[in-house]
């Protein structure tokens, strides 16, 4: 599993030694240890730089076509929910309520190029207006 997460090489070094990346690396193989059918993840990237944040997506992009498995995101990053998602669910924050779900139908695999297309920014945009 390190390897299929990018971590060749490093089963011996210890937490500390590690990137916040490579730790969130170490936390999905960690998971995938189980072949879950669901896994929960609860803003995994969010202390992470872009680069290393655009590199976990790809990973993660990955894993789902060939894990097959459903992952619940949980994000305040508009495009990351729209790039990983099939719906993506929007919290209003003063009723606190979900809105209705938005269908995303990009088709998979997907590739992270995908947040420079009209259709992607036009997404984003209407789920700006909805929060």
């Amino acid at each position: 599993l390190l390897n299929e997460v990018g971590l060749d090489n490093t089963e011996n070094l210890y937490p500390h030694q590690l990137s916040g990346g490579q730790q969130q690396r170490v936390a999905i193989a960690r998971a995938l240890a189980f072949k879950p059918k669901l896994l929960l993840m609860d803003e995994p990237f969010g202390a992470l730089d872009s680069k290393t944040k655009t590199s976990l997506h790809k990973l993660l992009l990955q894993l789902f076509q060939k894990h097959k498995m459903s992952i619940l995101f949980v994000t305040h990053d508009i495009n990351e929910a729209i790039l990983l998602g099939d719906r993506v669910y929007t919290l209003d924050s003063l009723e606190k309520n979900f809105h209705i779900p938005t269908t995303v139908d990009f088709v998979r695999p997907r590739s992270t190029e995908l947040i420079y297309s009209n259709k992607f920014q036009n997404i984003s945009k209407s789920l700006m207006e909805l929060i």
